[in-house]
């Protein structure tokens, strides 16, 4: 069930739900941002929408996310962000490839003139390795 306490900081009403030992991102976004997640988001991540709510399945994503935000401070101007940050991550397994498909989804993302910012891009850490999360 949704709880206030897991609140994701967004520009849309978002939350975390569980059924059983399945962890989910919920959001309802506004039409622009619906529209980025059923043409960009929808055939990357496991996910569902249901009357304007949609629930991205982070089972196996580990407790928290690491949002690529974070690795700002650590970035060197002048240089490709996302192969520095493959660097700063390079010892967790999966994160190359987690990160190119956040990459992936912010290039697609622009194509309908809805930007995804670093702080709304992460990487959740579990017993599969790295997985990308977005938030809308």
């Amino acid at each position: 069930m949704a709880s206030s306490d897991y609140t994701v900081p967004s520009a849309y009403p978002s939350w975390w739900e569980w059924e059983g030992d399945r962890k989910c991102l919920a959001q309802k976004p506004d039409r622009k941002a619906l529209e980025v997640y059923r043409n960009v988001l929808r055939p990357l991540f496991p996910s569902t929408e249901d009357a304007g709510t949609v629930r991205f399945d982070l089972s196996g994503s580990g407790d928290g996310v690491l949002w690529l935000s974070n690795l700002v401070p650590c970035l060197a101007r002048g240089k490709d962000i996302w192969w520095q940050a493959a660097d700063l991550l390079w010892e967790l397994p999966g994160s190359r490839n987690a990160l190119g498909v956040l990459e992936e989804c912010e290039r697609a993302a622009a194509g309908y003139g809805r930007g995804i910012a670093w702080n709304e891009m992460g990487i959740g850490c579990g017993e599969g390795g790295a997985k990308p999360v977005v938030i809308l």
